[in-house]
């Protein structure tokens, strides 16, 4: 027994890998919602003892049918289905039981591309519904729910989980309870989730402040199983006592069902709490998970309260370089005039060359046409001098050529001498030939010896051979010695670029 035991684990190892980077992995498209559709595409679910097999096919002897029909003895191909498996080798072990999940081919039957096929040890399968490719989190429990789960995942497709299925799986949770079958428990509750069967209010409320996998797991899907009213009354009302990882589950249960009303609690933990990295689990099945401090951000954006503006703002000043570049690398990832803003207001005061370098991050980050048309926007919108030079700047960097009208009708009409000049700078580094002929009417425009010397320096920037001309027609016009001698040496500059593509070092 204990030979057959080792046996079968060492089966799993092979058939599931150790890696993150099997199928499934971060990043992948694979998820519980997947592997449910792929058990009701399915046209059948059933237990086989795998008999003996190569790398494509294999002969598998039935031994019982979850549904659909199949003879007692099938080949099954696709065993080693590249797409699904990646770069991982599929092996299975002889004369070990699997739950396999198949489409009929002819006289053959092959593995459904989405599905995996479980080990299967007596009475127990080692699965996990709530990260079914990444076999790291892959647990013993009860082959019945597993069952039960199929048969309810075929009838929700058909029209609705009826209810016998639904009383079964509440029956089994009931069981698990008094049984404590934890492994049990932690697959049944994604898959009701999955399945919007309503377990029992007290009982699932004494899982909420476990400071366990399970507790962390249902906390999770809460409001999935037993809904939103639920969810602030049991979840929302004590998340400042819960573990760490169940609060950062909660705060994301928060933002998917926009309890709007969580945002102060939310505020507090981000204001209190240290910055916690959770290790890759079930509850976080990826390779990195995000910290509790960037998931409590995450979720007053994505709830966007009347108080979400001003917890940005406050957390905006944090003095932790380490967390400034968290707050801006999370505000990158969504889009919106508001959060720019936010960031613009706050990036013009600062001058710590460190900090500057994080803001420079962020809006390298959000680069797009739509960010830079939101820019153009917000460039009236305040007075100040760096506000209007980060915007400039930006937009030189970016490089659009729609940017060049704004450009150009900034050089002609600001009244600020620092603010044209600065446009004069994005105009080169927009580094397009429509910006020549502006720039050399700048020039001519100019009083100020420096405003005519950024702008000689700009044109030089641009790839065209036109600049070549207007630096000349620049010799030999311009009063200011100054000026004259550096259009000469932009000449040579600029025939640099031309002959190697890039500036000179």
């Amino acid at each position: 027994m204990v030979f057959r035991w080792l046996l079968f684990l060492l089966g799993v190892l092979i058939v599931a890998g150790t890696s993150l980077d099997a199928a499934g992995g971060e990043g992948d498209a694979f998820d519980t919602a997947q592997f449910f559709k792929s058990v009701a595409d399915a046209d059948a679910v059933f237990i086989g003892d795998y008999l003996q097999g190569g790398q494509t096919k294999a002969r598998v002897r039935k031994v019982k049918v979850m549904a659909g029909t199949v003879p007692d003895e099938v080949i099954v191909t696709e065993i080693d289905n590249q797409k699904h498996w990646r770069m991982h080798r599929f092996s299975y072990q002889p004369r070990t039981q699997y739950v396999f999940i198949v489409r009929k081919t002819g006289d053959a039957f092959a593995l459904h591309v989405d599905s995996v096929s479980v080990p299967v040890m007596g009475d127990k399968v080692n699965f996990s519904f709530s990260s079914p490719y990444r076999t790291n989190f892959w647990q013993l429990f009860n082959l019945e729910l597993f069952e039960a789960v199929v048969q309810a995942v075929r009838e929700k497709t058909a029209g609705g989980v009826q209810q016998p299925s639904e009383e079964r799986i509440q029956e089994l949770f009931k069981k698990y309870l008094a049984a404590k079958e934890i492994n049990s428990l932690k697959a049944l509750v994604p898959a009701a989730a999955y399945l919007s069967v309503k377990l029992d209010d007290e009982e699932y409320a004494k899982l909420i402040p476990q400071p366990d996998m399970l507790g962390c797991l249902a906390v999770k899907f809460s409001a999935q199983v037993m809904g939103d009213l639920f969810f602030r009354k049991h979840v929302l009302t004590k998340i400042k006592s819960l573990p760490q990882d169940s609060q950062i589950a909660a705060a994301k249960c928060a933002a998917m069902t926009d309890a709007k009303e969580s945002v102060r609690e939310i505020s507090d933990l981000l204001r209190t709490d240290e910055m916690y990295n959770p290790p890759s689990s079930e509850c976080f099945p990826t390779d990195s998970p995000e910290s509790n401090k960037k998931a409590f951000l995450q979720a007053v954006i994505e709830l966007d309260a009347p108080d979400t503006k001003k917890i940005i703002q406050r957390e905006l000043t944090t003095e932790d370089i380490r967390w400034l570049s968290v707050i801006l690398s999370t505000l990158s990832e969504y889009e919106g005039a508001d959060l720019i803003e936010l960031v613009l207001a706050s990036s013009m005061n600062e001058r710590s060359s460190e900090r500057k370098l994080e803001y420079a991050a962020y809006f390298e980050r959000i680069k797009s046409k739509d960010s830079a048309a939101t820019l153009i926007a917000l460039f009236d919108k305040n007075e100040n001098l760096f506000w209007k030079k980060i915007i400039l700047s930006t937009l030189g960097k970016y490089g659009y050529e729609e940017s060049l009208p704004f450009l150009v009708k900034v050089m002609k009409d600001s009244p600020n001498e620092e603010v044209r000049s600065t446009a004069a700078i994005a105009v080169g580094a927009l580094d397009k030939k429509e910006g020549v002929v502006p720039l050399y009417e700048f020039i001519r425009r100019e009083k100020s010896v420096l405003a005519k010397s950024i702008a000689v320096d700009a044109m030089a920037q641009i790839a065209d051979k036109s600049v070549q001309e207007y630096l000349k027609k620049i010799i030999t016009e311009e009063d200011n010695k100054k000026i004259r001698e550096q259009a000469a040496n932009a000449i040579e500059d600029n025939l640099f670029i031309l002959r190697y593509g890039r500036k000179k070092q």
